[in-house]
């Protein structure tokens, strides 16, 4: 139970984080 909910926690780092790389890619991808 307890390692369902680290995952979870994760997974939403993940999520949060995906924006951020995408941005960063597109950046590079521009110069």
């Amino acid at each position: 139970m307890n390692v369902l909910k680290k995952k979870l926690e994760l997974d939403n780092m993940v999520l949060a984080c995906q924006p951020l790389a995408l941005q960063l890619f597109q950046k590079v991808e521009n110069r």
